[in-house]
C-alpha cells in the first residue's frame, strides 16, 4: 500500500477561528513521520479536523489513532464495542431511541468524560452508518470562546475551580450547598475539580473547561452566582459565530481536541433511522489551570 507523504496534505479551514477538513491522505495504510506531524500539527491549530470518505474497518481506526499517543479504555459507562476491541465503543442510534423521545434525541454539549480525573486528550470518530438524512454533528470552540471574552472576566475566570460529574441531581434545585458541597448523587467515580480556564499541555493555549454535560457548579460561589456565571459561559461559547455544523459523508473521519473543543449530535435525523459511529480516544493528563504567579504578573501590568 502506497504511504501517505505531506505534500499531498490539502488541508481546507471551516470557520475563521477552528475547524479544517483534510484531503489528499489514506487513514487506511501507513503514514509517514512527517505526515503525522503535520496532521498532529493541524489537529492542534484547528482543534478539529475532517477527512471524508476514509471508510475505515475498526483495526485501521485504532491504527490511525495509535500514531498521535496511547489510547484509552472508554469511561465504565460505556461498554467497547467486542472483546477484541476493549478502546473501541460503538454509538448506535438503536439502543438510544428512546432517550432520544424522551430527552429531544440529543445529549447536549458537552466535553468527553470530563467527570474523570484525566479527560482523553482526543476524539477520533468514523462514521460507520449514517441516516438517508441529517446524522450532523456540532462543534464549538472553548479556547476561541475563553479568548474573545473581555479581560475582567479573564481575571476572574483564571482563578477557579470548577465541580464536575457524571450524576443527576437528586432533587429539583440541587447543586452546591452553603458550605460548598455538591449536593446531589454522583455516578462512576463521584466528583472531581477541574480548572474554570485550562491551559492547553501542547499549545499554551487557554480555554474554558465547563461544559453542559458534566460541569456542576463553581466551587466557592453561592449556588445562584455559580449558576449565573455558567450560564454566561454556555452562552458565550455557544454564540453562532462559534458553532461549526458538520454534516458528515458514510466514511468520514474526525479528529478533535478534547481539550479545546465541546460537541454534541445534531437534532436533525429522524429518530427511526440508523446512525453509528465509532469511536476512539487518547489518554489526556489532569487539566492544568493558569499560573497564579503569571496572573498577578498580568494584572500588576494593567494597573
Amino acid at each position: 500500500m502506497t504511504v501517505t507523504t505531506v505534500q499531498n496534505l490539502q488541508i481546507r479551514p471551516l470557520n475563521a477561528a477552528f475547524g479544517a477538513e483534510i484531503t489528499g491522505v489514506d487513514l487506511r495504510g501507513p503514514l509517514d513521520a512527517e505526515t503525522v506531524a503535520a496532521l498532529r500539527q493541524a489537529w492542534l491549530d484547528y482543534q478539529v479536523v475532517f477527512f471524508p470518505e476514509q471508510h475505515l474497518t475498526i483495526d485501521q481506526q485504532v491504527a490511525f489513532t495509535r500514531n498521535f499517543g496511547e489510547l484509552t479504555a472508554p469511561s465504565a459507562i460505556l461498554a467497547p464495542v467486542d472483546a477484541d476491541h476493549r478502546e473501541v465503543v460503538a454509538f448506535d442510534s438503536r439502543e438510544f431511541r428512546e432517550e432520544y423521545v424522551k430527552v429531544g434525541r440529543h445529549h447536549g454539549w458537552h466535553v468527553d468524560i470530563t467527570f474523570q480525573a484525566t479527560p482523553p486528550a482526543g476524539s477520533v470518530f468514523n462514521i460507520v452508518k449514517l441516516p438517508p438524512v441529517g446524522g450532523a454533528t456540532l462543534f464549538a470552540s472553548a479556547q476561541a470562546a475563553y479568548e474573545t471574552l473581555s479581560p475582567p472576566i479573564h481575571d476572574l475566570l483564571d482563578g477557579l475551580v470548577a465541580i464536575h460529574s457524571f450524576g443527576r441531581p437528586s432533587r429539583a434545585g440541587g447543586g452546591i450547598s452553603a458550605t460548598g458541597v455538591w449536593e446531589d448523587e454522583p455516578v462512576d467515580g463521584g466528583f472531581v475539580e477541574h480548572p474554570v480556564v485550562a491551559v492547553h499541555p501542547e499549545t499554551g493555549r487557554k480555554g474554558l473547561f465547563v461544559n453542559p454535560g458534566f460541569t456542576r457548579a463553581i466551587k466557592g460561589l453561592s449556588p445562584r452566582e455559580s449558576a449565573a456565571l455558567l450560564e454566561l459561559l454556555y452562552d458565550h461559547t455557544l454564540d453562532i459565530d462559534n458553532i461549526i455544523q458538520y454534516r458528515w459523508n458514510n466514511g468520514g473521519v474526525g479528529f478533535w481536541d478534547n481539550r479545546a473543543i465541546w460537541h454534541r449530535r445534531a437534532d436533525d435525523f429522524d429518530p427511526d433511522a440508523v446512525r453509528i459511529v465509532h469511536r476512539v480516544q487518547l489518554r489526556g493528563s489532569a487539566p492544568t489551570g493558569p499560573d497564579p504567579a503569571e496572573r498577578t504578573k498580568n494584572h500588576s501590568h494593567s494597573i
